[in-house]
């Protein structure tokens, strides 16, 4: 073999081995990247627990400003009262993502209040606006927007029951003969039990934690 032939062949297998050294580089990082973004296994240790503790005492700080709009005698404002909460449920929520442990904070989401204040003041504020217009039209809307004299269980068991009647306004005044608003004003109103109830505030987090071996 001519020395012109067998350059040729080492540089056409340097090139060869280059070309698998950049694929084998770009394969490596993009399953790098992959795996940091997948998510975690859910394994939860006492670690975890700890750093859940901490949001969940967060979350009592969010409750107690809440609680201070919606005290006994007035259930629920006007969606704009509720916006300065929105600072402190971004540190909840914050403190929530930094925890690896995927049960924990589903835990977290689940009794954060943080769901009912976003959706009232932002999807839901428009049909609350109307709603409370006709607070002094429909008896259960007065119950809710107007001043009442309760006592804290009263308060607690009144939000809990009048669910009914404020789907049917909201189906009557804010349009929503499909349903789509009242169905989810049931969930997320169910997020608000905390600010009301002293039972709902009471969650322990022992439950989701998975200790170590």
């Amino acid at each position: 073999m001519k020395n012109s032939s067998k350059i040729c062949l080492l540089l056409n297998i340097s090139c060869c081995l280059c070309i698998l050294l950049i694929v084998g580089s770009i394969v490596a990082i993009y399953m790098f990247g992959l795996q940091a973004k997948m998510p975690d296994p859910g394994f939860c240790t006492r670690k975890h627990a700890t750093q859940a503790m901490e949001c969940a005492k967060k979350d009592d700080e969010l409750g107690a400003a809440a609680a201070s709009l919606n005290h006994t005698n007035i259930l629920l404002r006007r969606p704009e009262d509720y916006e300065p909460l929105g600072g402190l449920c971004f540190v909840t929520l914050q403190c929530a993502r930094e925890i690896k442990c995927r049960a924990i904070r589903n835990i977290l989401n689940d009794i954060s209040i943080c769901g009912f204040v976003y959706y009232y003041t932002k999807e839901f504020s428009e049909c609350a606006n109307r709603l409370y217009d006709k607070k002094d039209e429909i008896p259960c809307l007065g119950e809710i927007f107007n001043e009442n004299k309760r006592t804290p269980k009263e308060a607690c068991q009144k939000w809990k029951s009048i669910n009914p009647c404020v789907k049917e306004a909201i189906r009557s005044e804010c349009e929503d003969k499909l349903g789509i608003l009242q169905f989810k004003w049931e969930q997320k109103s169910q997020k608000a039990n905390s600010i009301y109830c002293e039972e709902d505030r009471r969650i322990t987090l022992g439950s989701a934690e998975e200790t170590e071996n």
